[in-house]
């Protein structure tokens, strides 16, 4: 309201004296006023705006008070800025104390945190020549580990070959005791190359080290080889599994106590084959009769005992084949001696039974039956053995015994024969023929010659030669 009065004001102003007017002050503030562009001044239309929001009425005497108030409101809001300002002075006041104080906090670390530095400048070129250090000593670690890996075993493979690891004990041996012998062999080897470079003090000493721990563990060996083979004698259905016969091929870096643990193998098989051969005789097996109740029977009886003893040697053969696959064989390794000795136990028994056949049988046709069934089987069991040379004697007493009883069966049959002086001259002439005999005497004289090795036809054509 105030902007419109303004107009009317100046137009009775303006109604007088034109010359008075254009040098009146006021006159020039007015036509000032109305001569600006007030859509265009910003800061006039918000001072406007801020004096319509208290100049609610407009009259002679709220204009005459208008400066007063405009100073007052002004000296209010000045206060008002005053005292925001004075709460923003104190809280900047207490924030700069404040951050003088952390300041002067930081201040006394630093000069600590220098006075440390200086302090531990020593430990820590210490502290970092020890972590060169640590770090050089790990590289040497981790090639002394690998060193050892190499040529040295752990301590559990040490404690295996002494017999003193894991639940095993010192009677008894599993697959890693040998994997840790043959380890063992196998670093003995590397350690022979260690020899020839310039380490070879340390190669030295530690063949030196791996030799007394592979003779205590080669003692440990043979010891358990010797329960085995033992135990072995002991059960007649017993077989010699893997780890025996692995057991075996490690021993036989030792020829001299692998020597030992075959003989002992051998005696115990023998004891072992001996007792089955006496139950065998005596008492029978496997829904079997005792070969002893053949007796009555002597072929029967002999080749009984001949084919179980042909079998025992086929089983014992195959044991020993088992438990030196791993030594280069039967042949190879000297098991042959090996299985000669085990077969040596039943010559006694054998030789016993089959004499007292032949020196008490009185029929020659047995006894040359007989004769034939030993020499075969002397000749199957292999020529050289002590079986088969058992075999072989007996079989030549068998021929002895045969040649008497044939003597005797001869002289009891010429005893018989009537015509004397013609059967004479049959036999000292130097050739005659036997075309004067008859049929039925020539029948006995060839029942007679023919076993001695002379055909039917020596006789028969008349020819004594």
């Amino acid at each position: 309201m105030a902007v419109e009065q303004v107009p009317d004001d100046a137009e009775a102003a303006s109604g007088g004296d034109k010359t008075s007017a254009s040098s009146n002050p006021l006159s020039r503030k007015l036509n000032r006023l109305l001569e600006a562009r007030l859509e265009n001044d910003r800061e006039t239309i918000e001072a406007l705006r801020s004096l319509s929001e208290f100049f609610t009425e407009n009259n002679i005497r709220t204009r005459r008070r208008l400066r007063g108030d405009l100073e007052k409101r002004s000296l209010a809001i000045n206060e008002e800025f005053v005292q925001s300002f004075s709460d923003l002075k104190a809280a900047m006041s207490a924030l700069s104390e404040d951050i003088a104080a952390m300041s002067a906090g930081c201040a006394g670390m630093v000069e600590r945190l220098h006075s440390v530095k200086r302090d531990t400048r020593d430990l820590l070129a210490r502290t970092g020549q020890l972590r060169a250090e640590a770090r050089r000593l790990e590289g040497r670690q981790q090639a002394a580990q690998g060193f050892l890996a190499a040529f040295q075993p752990s301590a559990e493979q040490v404690a295996l070959l002494r017999g003193t690891g894991g639940p095993v004990g010192r009677d008894q041996l599993d697959e890693r005791f040998l994997d840790a012998l043959a380890q063992s062999r196998r670093m003995h080897d590397h350690c022979k190359l260690l020899m020839r470079s310039s380490r070879a003090q340390a190669g030295l000493q530690l063949m030196e080290s791996l030799a007394a721990q592979q003779e205590a563990a080669y003692e440990h060996l043979y010891r358990w080889l010797q329960n085995r083979c033992r135990v072995l004698g002991s059960d007649t259905a017993a077989e010699p599994g893997p780890l025996l016969a692995r057991a075996f091929g490690a021993l036989r870096e030792r020829p001299l106590l692998w020597g030992y643990a075959l003989d002992e193998y051998a005696n115990a098989r023998r004891a072992c084959v001996v007792r089955h051969l006496i139950d065998a005789l005596t008492r029978g097996g496997g829904g079997t009769r005792p070969l002893e109740s053949l007796a009555k029977d002597p072929l029967r009886y002999a080749g009984d005992m001949l084919a179980w003893a042909h079998q025992c040697a086929a089983s014992e053969r195959e044991l020993l084949e088992q438990l030196l696959a791993q030594c280069g064989g039967l042949r190879g390794s000297g098991g042959e001696a090996a299985l000669d000795h085990i077969l040596a136990g039943l010559c006694s028994p054998l030789r016993l039974r089959l004499e007292q056949l032949a020196v008490g049988e009185s029929s020659p046709l047995v006894l040359c039956r007989l004769r034939s069934v030993v020499r075969f089987y002397a000749a199957t069991l292999g020529a050289g053995t002590a079986l088969a040379t058992c075999l072989d004697e007996v079989a030549a007493l068998a021929h002895k015994m045969f040649l008497n009883s044939l003597t005797c069966h001869c002289t009891r049959l010429l005893d018989k024969v009537r015509r004397l002086p013609y059967f004479a001259q049959l036999c000292l002439a130097d050739g005659c023929t036997c075309s004067n005999m008859s049929r039925k005497q020539t029948t006995p004289m060839c029942c007679l010659l023919v076993p001695l090795g002379y055909g039917a036809g020596w006789f028969l054509n008349g020819t004594v030669r």
